[in-house]
């Protein structure tokens, strides 16, 4: 698919929006008109809408198109269009959680993090597609139909936040909420070229999110640009704001930054591999101190004790409908809570004290660097039903390995951000991940902010 520059309203960025809403050449009911326009015309072929709630949509316009005509914006994000993955709850909205069971759901109250974008002024265009209850594999949601890559429709775009990536790819929202318990929001990032932050553990209110791992979980951004993902992150974090100032270009040097080049080197196709030395190439061109270090994740171990925990507390969550309603659950779900049934509170409780220690270890062995590089995922995105890669010579599943650089910063509770790093031979994109220790947002985005600003490859966008 060919990319083009950034001449229509549907990909600027938040900033270049908000100065034309302030300049008078268009306004935020237009613009939604605009979008709600492009996802009528174009999302047929994605399938990255759960729905569109067009008259959420219109009545949040022209309460911002008010605000702005009086002078009194309720701050950057103010007649934003944004989108929600459809595991957060929407007062008055059907929210599903991607899954048949829940279809015609509608909750009386937002999530904490729906309230505060609402509070923030955003227009809320639609509900986007997941994999079932957030988890499942590359053959997509069995209900609601697979998501499709805006960069080849033939490729999976990513999950489980599968619509939050290929919506804000293919320029159908400017930024989006996502899920992550072990890469749902960088994965689809990276490999719909757009940027996703995993955030701390436990810094963002989980209220009204639908649970896979209460531990684990996460909620975060997707957008076209570090700097409109620092934007929504500052709406929706429990942390003071600020995390948008630090999401600026500047010189690294003297910036420490762990490179783990043999975990890399093991685990990687050519093609990612040769994004990720052209990355370091950038970093070092920024005048970053690159550090080679081993993060010490064993990764059976690791594996293990993430299984034992996400798939112990998934089976609890489901305990409403499961088994009772076990035939209106995929395949693959239900071998995931079973396989979590039969996990022991003895064997969760010892997966708990694992991390524990897996936390305190990978904070000593990284204690020297501000961040860690490495690619987000090891293969580009895999064909739908195409679960086979070939990495150093062997084919291996795409599904077996897609957690191995972004789980492990799950289990040990440390931000995460994905943004594009290049793109393969065929033009599918190929995503970086910057991860650094808990809190340390600020750090993340000034780094990521950098990068972005110094690649050479730019910032295309497909084109439907």
């Amino acid at each position: 698919m060919r990319a083009v520059a950034d001449s229509a309203p549907w990909y600027w960025d938040a900033e270049r929006l908000a100065a034309a809403y302030r300049s008078g050449e268009t306004d935020p009911v237009e613009v939604t008109e605009l979008f709600l326009t492009r996802i009528a015309e174009i999302d047929p072929s994605f399938n990255s809408y759960r729905l569109a709630t067009a008259p959420r949509a219109r009545a949040d316009a022209e309460a911002a198109r008010r605000r702005l005509r009086a002078g009194a914006p309720l701050g950057p994000l103010d007649g934003i269009p944004i989108a929600l993955k459809d595991l957060i709850d929407t007062a008055g909205i059907e929210t599903t959680y991607g899954s048949r069971i829940l279809c015609g759901r509608i909750p009386a109250a937002d999530a904490a993090v729906a309230r505060r974008l609402r509070s923030a002024g955003t227009v809320l265009l639609g509900k986007l597609h997941l994999l079932e209850f957030a988890m499942g594999s590359i053959t997509g949601n069995a209900y609601f139909g697979p998501c499709r890559n805006p960069w080849n429709r033939d490729h999976f775009s990513g999950g489980s936040s599968t619509g939050s990536g290929s919506a804000v790819a293919a320029g159908m929202v400017l930024g989006a909420l996502g899920t992550d318990t072990s890469g749902s929001i960088r994965q689809p990032a990276a490999w719909c070229g757009v940027v996703g932050l995993k955030p701390t553990n436990g810094s963002i209110n989980l209220a009204g999110i639908f649970p896979l791992s209460p531990t684990c979980d996460t909620v975060g951004p997707l957008a076209r640009t570090v700097a409109d993902a620092a934007l929504l992150l500052d709406a929706i974090a429990d942390h003071p704001a600020g995390i948008s100032q630090a999401a600026r270009p500047r010189s690294l040097a003297g910036i420490k930054i762990g490179v783990p080049e043999t975990w890399v080197a093991q685990s990687v196709t050519d093609q990612v591999a040769d994004a990720y030395e052209k990355a370091l190439g950038v970093l070092d061109g920024l005048g970053a101190d690159l550090l080679p270090v081993e993060p010490g994740f064993i990764e059976d171990e690791v594996t293990r004790t993430y299984q034992s925990i996400v798939l112990y507390e998934a089976a609890n969550a489901h305990r409403a409908w499961y088994p009772e309603r076990a035939a209106d659950y995929a395949p693959y779900l239900r071998g995931n809570i079973e396989a979590g049934r039969r996990v022991s509170k003895e064997g969760y409780a010892a997966a708990i004290e694992r991390r524990g220690s897996w936390r305190e270890r990978t904070a000593l062995a990284l204690a020297d660097v501000a961040a860690v590089v490495t690619p987000t995922q090891p293969t580009e995105a895999p064909q739908l039903n195409c679960d086979i890669a070939q990495v150093a010579g062997q084919a291996v599943s795409s599904l077996a390995i897609r957690g191995r650089f972004t789980m492990p910063w799950s289990v040990v509770g440390w931000p995460a951000l994905s943004l594009p790093g290049g793109y393969s031979r065929s033009g599918l994109p190929i995503g970086i991940q910057f991860a650094a220790p808990p809190g340390a947002e600020s750090q993340l985005f000034a780094i990521a902010a950098s990068f972005e600003g110094a690649a050479p490859h730019g910032m295309p966008h497909p084109v439907p």
